[in-house]
């Protein structure tokens, strides 16, 4: 059975809503961090951020930037970084849940994990 052109038109508008509505690498990574900083307090998202641009990472350099985000968030919380990396690995994984990812180590890796995001993105 043929589709009618009204059917082809919807079916291409949701194609194109799909892959113009997608968020970019950069976007989601952002997104991600900034719900699990918000989840902190406000106060405690304005210090971490405070503090990456003292060690002159921008908030918009995050994503490219994700070793020294990494380094800066162990310094500043301690043995506690791995349990904020861990919530910033669960809210990309709710943002991109066909994303799979299987540690080639023994530990998950924050920064390997949102490397993989941007190759598989």
């Amino acid at each position: 059975m043929s589709q009618t052109r009204t059917e082809e038109r919807h079916e291409d508008c949701a194609f194109l809503a799909s892959t113009i509505c997608e968020p970019s690498f950069g976007e989601l990574v952002l997104d991600a961090i900034d719900e699990v900083f918000s989840a902190l307090e406000d106060s405690c998202k304005g210090a971490i951020y405070a503090c990456l641009s003292e060690l002159d990472i921008q908030r918009k350099e995050i994503p490219h930037k994700i070793e020294e985000v990494s380094e800066a968030i162990e310094r500043i919380f301690g043995p506690s970084a791995k349990l904020i990396e861990i919530r910033i690995i669960k809210a990309l994984h709710e943002r991109m849940p066909n994303f799979e990812y299987c540690p080639e180590e023994a530990d998950l890796l924050f920064t390997n994990y949102v490397k993989r995001l941007n190759v598989f993105l």
